[in-house]
């Protein structure tokens, strides 16, 4: 008997297609057709069309055997449906006018208009209470229908840009373009914007003043300053559609399913508009032996466009509506390397690296409080960075007891919060709050209000400060071997996966070893890990005692090759014949206890917002590592 085989492991009864499938069929058709026209000594028109067409059906099935209770039990097999039938067409059509004017003015023009047209329709049906017969694994023929939905999404883009480029005797560079897009994912009051931008940059080693400068090949300052816009707050979603969202929301106290946006307030959505500036210098020394760049740059970005609770007027609560209702401003450096240290006939060692330094800061959230952006172990708070996480703090086990230790927030003589400077309470690390197994302060009655002593963890951000990598590649005679780095530093981790495996519950779960081996046992024991208890009423509750330092470096990629000489191919009549071995993700070093450092966000423990991949940019929950791929192989070319 099968039934009721946990979804979760590995077991073979999984790769018995009559019994469980999990597939994906997509069919995609990409056009793309141009056509270049000569106007004129200077002058020329160029027209693109390119189509983007994608039908895909997704198939779930399991049989009744291996659901819980077989077909005896309440489900009886599961049976999910879906389809999605998208079609995107993208045109551009522009003029381009270049000429040099006594070899020193150099100038380029730029004029056109782009045009964009997607249109997708997406269904899905989920079933339940089907038939065990493999032949009979329809929908139409299940007992429950559990779920379905029917999408259409339609969205047009225009855009008229120019740009126009001056070049001074290859040592003054000025450029300036203007973009004017409209988007029918806005309101008609909203639906255009305007994009200008500018650019000027110096070639110094052009100057006379800099040619007894022989040890320097390349300087180059530039500078550049711009706006973007963002119009798709994420997926597919027409802002200004109706359409019925997740979850419920209350009517006048009665339960029903609320619009995700309002049309009234979706009618005053905007662009999300960012304004870029950038500051470098390029460099090439001794012959350009010795090459790279310095930028310095910074993003500020205002009427973010992101999910958020309608306001009280709209008499709703629950859903979302996109809303903007924020500003943030990312600033950091840029920088990159590239040396030929060893540069023989026979012998060449090559290295290149490139390191960025990001920070990050929300300037406003529209007068919103920070759980109506975000409800969850990363909340949105003015002041601090996008990804700050908003947690009890954890500092270990109590010596007598065995017990968790929390610290408090601060707070005034009267008990309420001592707020910092941006309103927000603040953890107090040698206030402490212990907590027996059934979630009340010990030695008490008094139930935890684990809200009450959670604050902003400004020590442990979520996002990295430090990422980048660093490539070697070294020949000899035809062996090649090149060796690519990566790395990132600055951000913490939240693990879910750890914190579902740290308790002793009545689920089938297991306790990592971390949890167990330096646990509190006897009373004085001074230990990070308090004792183990049944089922505690706090194994639910995020704390930090699951945020891990997420530094890692990785070698990411590793290729050794051997090119076989040309005197050897001339007889066989090859061009090229080269032999390989390959490897990704060989090995990895870090702190991190986990599966894999290199997290992207994870829709558990976030919000109704469903924002997790900028919100919650270092959560995880068991999922799986990268993978590790080695492959051998052979170039030919003839």
């Amino acid at each position: 008997t099968l039934w009721g085989v946990p979804q979760g492991v590995n077991n073979i009864v999984f790769n018995n297609e009559n019994l469980f499938f999990n597939t994906v069929n997509q069919q995609r058709y990409l056009t793309n057709i141009y056509a270049d026209l000569k106007l004129g000594k200077y002058l020329n028109f160029r027209s693109e069309w390119g189509n983007d067409h994608i039908n895909q059906i997704t198939r779930f099935y399991m049989s009744p055997e291996m659901t819980t209770g077989g077909q005896q039990g309440v489900i009886r097999g599961v049976n999910d449906f879906r389809n999605r039938i998208g079609n995107t067409i993208n045109a551009n059509n522009f003029f381009t006018y270049k000429r040099t004017v006594k070899d020193v003015h150099q100038f380029d023009w730029v004029l056109g208009t782009q045009y964009t047209y997607n249109n997708s329709r997406s269904s899905q049906i989920r079933t339940s209470n089907i038939p065990a017969a493999p032949s009979l694994n329809t929908t139409q023929v299940a007992g429950v229908i559990d779920g379905a939905s029917d999408r259409l999404d339609q969205f047009l883009y225009l855009s008229a840009f120019t740009r126009i480029n001056y070049n001074y005797d290859r040592k003054y560079l000025l450029g300036a373009s203007f973009r004017r897009d409209g988007s029918s994912r806005f309101g008609t009051n909203y639906r255009w914007a305007n994009f200008p931008s500018l650019s000027a940059g110096w070639v110094l080693s052009e100057e006379k003043f800099m040619k007894n400068k022989e040890w320097i090949s390349f300087l180059k300052l530039r500078s550049s300053w711009g706006l973007t816009g963002n119009s798709n707050p994420g997926g597919v979603e027409a802002i200004n559609f109706g359409g019925f969202g997740v979850g419920q929301a209350f009517y006048a106290g009665n339960i029903g399913y609320p619009f995700r946006r309002i049309q009234a307030l979706a009618e005053n959505v905007r662009w999300e508009k960012t304004q870029m500036l950038d500051l470098g210098i390029d460099f090439g020394f001794f012959d350009n032996r010795l090459s790279g760049s310095v930028n310095y740059y910074e993003r500020n970005t205002d009427d973010l466009i992101l999910g958020a609770n309608p306001m009280p007027s709209t008499g709703i609560i629950g859903g979302r509506n996109f809303l903007n209702i924020g500003a943030m401003r990312n600033w950091g450096w840029e920088f990159t390397v590239s040396a030929k240290v060893v540069n023989g006939r026979d012998f060449k060692w090559q290295v290149d690296a490139n390191a960025a330094y990001n920070q990050n800061k929300v300037t406003d959230l529209g007068g919103l409080s920070p759980v109506a952006v975000a409800f969850g172990v990363n909340r949105v708070f003015v002041g601090m960075p996008i990804s700050t996480y908003w947690l009890p703090m954890y500092k270990g086990a109590d010596a007598a007891t065995g017990y968790p230790v929390f610290a408090d927030v601060r707070r005034k003589s009267d008990g309420t919060p001592e707020l910092d400077g941006n309103g927000y309470p603040q953890h107090d690390p040698n206030s402490s709050i212990v907590v027996d197994p059934f979630g009340r302060i010990a030695g008490t009655n008094t139930n935890v209000n684990w809200e009450n002593i959670s604050a902003p963890m400004h020590d442990k951000p979520g996002q990295p400060l430090w990422t980048g990598g660093v490539t070697n590649t070294f020949s000899y005679k035809g062996v090649t071997l090149s060796a690519l780095i990566t790395f990132s530093a600055g951000n913490w981790i939240y693990d879910q996966g750890a914190q579902n495996q740290a308790y002793m519950l009545q689920t089938f779960r297991n306790v990592q070893e971390e949890f167990i081996k330096d646990r509190w046992r006897a009373p004085g024991d001074i230990t990070q890990n308090h004792a183990l208890f049944f089922n505690p009423v706090f194994a639910g509750q995020a704390t930090s005692r699951f945020l891990y330092n997420g530094d890692f470096a990785r070698l990411r990629n590793l290729r050794i090759s051997y090119d076989l000489p040309k005197d050897w191919l001339k007889s066989i009549k090859l061009d090229k014949c080269q032999i390989y071995f390959n490897a990704t993700n060989l090995i990895t070093w870090t702190k991190f206890p986990g599966w894999d450092p290199e997290v992207s966000g994870t829709l558990s423990f976030q919000d109704f917002n469903g924002q997790p991949q900028n919100i919650a940019a270092s959560q995880t929950n068991g999922d799986p590592p990268q993978a590790r791929n080695i492959n051998f192989g052979a170039l030919i070319n003839f």
